[in-house]
C-alpha cells in the first residue's frame, strides 16, 4: 500500500489506481496487462512491449 498522509482526495486516487493495476495483470505470468486494462474496449485487449516499462516499477516497489 502507497500511503499519502494529509491528503485523504489523493489517498482515495493512488488506492483506486492500485486497484486497477492489481485487477489488470494476469495470474498465470504468462499475459500482460492491456494497453487500456479493464477500462476501455481500445485496442481489444491487446498489449504492447512497453506496457512493461511504465507499470514494472509499481510491481517491483510495492
Amino acid at each position: 500500500d502507497v500511503i499519502i498522509e494529509g491528503d485523504k482526495a489523493l489517498q482515495q486516487g493512488i488506492r483506486f489506481n492500485e486497484f486497477h493495476l492489481l485487477q489488470s495483470v494476469g495470474r498465470d505470468g504468462k499475459t500482460n496487462i492491456a494497453a487500456k486494462g479493464l477500462t476501455g474496449e481500445g485496442y481489444e485487449g491487446h498489449y504492447f512491449w512497453d506496457s512493461d516499462i511504465y507499470i514494472m516499477p509499481f510491481f517491483l516497489y510495492t
